[in-house]
C-alpha cells in the first residue's frame, strides 16, 4: 500500500526533526541553577546562621472534619 509508505516516511521525518530540535535546545540551554558567584573572603555564607531543620518544616493542618 502506497499510503503506508507515506506515512512511515512522514513519521522518520517528524521523529528526525524533533530529535534535532530537541539536540538543539540541549546544546543551547543555559543551566537555570547555576552556582552563584562565588563570596569574598569577608562575607559569610548565608547557611551559616540558617536555622534548624526543624524551623524549615511546614506546619501542617488539619483536614475539614479531622481532629
Amino acid at each position: 500500500m502506497p499510503e503506508t509508505n507515506v506515512l512511515y516516511s512522514v513519521t522518520a521525518a517528524v521523529i528526525l526533526g524533533l530529535i534535532a530540535w530537541v539536540a538543539t535546545v540541549l546544546k543551547q540551554a543555559k543551566e537555570p541553577w547555576a552556582r552563584p558567584q562565588a563570596l569574598s573572603q569577608g562575607a559569610a555564607e548565608p547557611s551559616a546562621k540558617a536555622g534548624s531543620d526543624a524551623d524549615a518544616v511546614a506546619r501542617v493542618e488539619p483536614k475539614c472534619g479531622e481532629k
